[in-house]
């Protein structure tokens, strides 16, 4: 397992959230996220040398990871 940071970041490149996970691998921190701010636009994944390993965006995460919104 490695440490993750899954931030939430706004239009203007405020961040909304920062999220300390432990997964596999980038894509497995995603999908522990339940659900994400309604302004989020963006999502970036950071390992723990805070090196950015993963970055989707907000639109594509509600339709690829929600769980039990539709």
């Amino acid at each position: 397992m490695n440490t993750y940071v899954v931030r939430q970041v706004d239009e203007q490149g405020d961040v909304i959230s920062d999220q300390h996970v432990e997964a596999m691998d980038n894509d497995a921190a995603l999908r522990q996220l339940r659900n994400i701010n309604e302004f989020t636009e963006r999502i970036d994944v950071y390992n723990s040398e805070e090196l950015r390993v993963g970055q989707i965006s907000g639109e594509y995460w509600r339709s690829k990871y929600r769980r039990g919104q539709r």
